[in-house]
């Protein structure tokens, strides 16, 4: 069976508690990963993983999405040194699926198209998005996206993917969704996703907290310029990942 990591700060026992259950009532086998608390980042700390110069996102980060990110890069780390071919991260705000054993099949995995990480959760209000179905999995569509989505709630990743989000990740320079998925920092990553998702969330609060901090106002211009490069960037990873037939069988319904 593929490992489980879960991401989870030491003081939220009751998170873990909870997915631990959940986990133990599947049979399925984790380990915890000690997540980085914001608080515990210094000024040169924030300095040093999230340089200002290198923001690649409309606002400031907070800590707590700088040590978010931090944390899921410390996980890979830890998922590559397992040596296995395949390893699954989950955050620990999360419901696995009765049917999520399934996808821990490595033959099951191995039987896929080839892919370098494989979301099993999804965001509902993505799926009017260009994608194209190319295999199922337990009751389950998996999709190539022209661009992924957001959340990092739960995945699966190869070691080839996870090789190359720790050459890619140097710095947090935007939520870790949006570095990892949807605007596409790790160049060239091959992305699959599972509807219905495998993995959804649970109700508890968000532990990066409320997202206070002011978005600058920006020149209509200047914002219509960086949504463009963002797409640019999407098309570039796309390109690299799955080559030009594809992105181009992609055109008619990108918007």
């Amino acid at each position: 069976m593929v490992p489980v990591l879960i991401i989870n700060l030491e003081r939220d026992a009751a998170r873990r508690d909870a997915l631990t259950a959940r986990l133990d009532a599947l049979n399925v086998p984790y380990r915890i990963h000690k997540a980085i608390a914001g608080k515990d980042l210094s000024p040169d700390d924030i300095a040093r993983y999230s340089p200002k110069r290198e923001l690649a996102f409309e606002r400031e980060l907070m800590p707590n999405e700088i040590a978010a990110g931090l944390s899921h890069v410390a996980a890979v780390r830890e998922g590559l040194s397992l040596g296995t071919e395949f390893f699954c991260i989950l955050e620990d705000d999360t419901i696995p699926a009765p049917r999520f054993p399934e996808c821990l099949d490595e033959r099951v995995l191995e039987a896929l198209p080839p892919f370098e990480a494989l979301r099993l959760f999804a965001h509902f209000d993505r799926w009017e998005k260009p994608s194209k179905t190319i295999a199922t999995l337990a009751g389950s569509v998996v999709v190539r996206m022209l661009r992924p989505g957001w959340g990092c709630a739960g995945q699966i990743y190869t070691r080839a993917g996870g090789q190359k989000i720790v050459s890619s990740m140097r710095f947090i320079t935007a939520p870790i969704d949006f570095g990892m998925y949807h605007d596409c920092h790790v160049m060239g990553l091959k992305v699959l996703e599972t509807r219905p998702p495998f993995i959804t969330h649970a109700p508890v609060a968000s532990s990066v907290g409320n997202r206070e901090l002011p978005v600058p106002p920006v020149w209509r211009p200047v914002r219509n310029m960086r949504r463009v490069r963002r797409k640019v960037r999407a098309a570039r990873s796309f390109l690299q990942a799955w080559g030009l037939r594809e992105l181009l069988s992609f055109f008619p319904s990108w918007r």
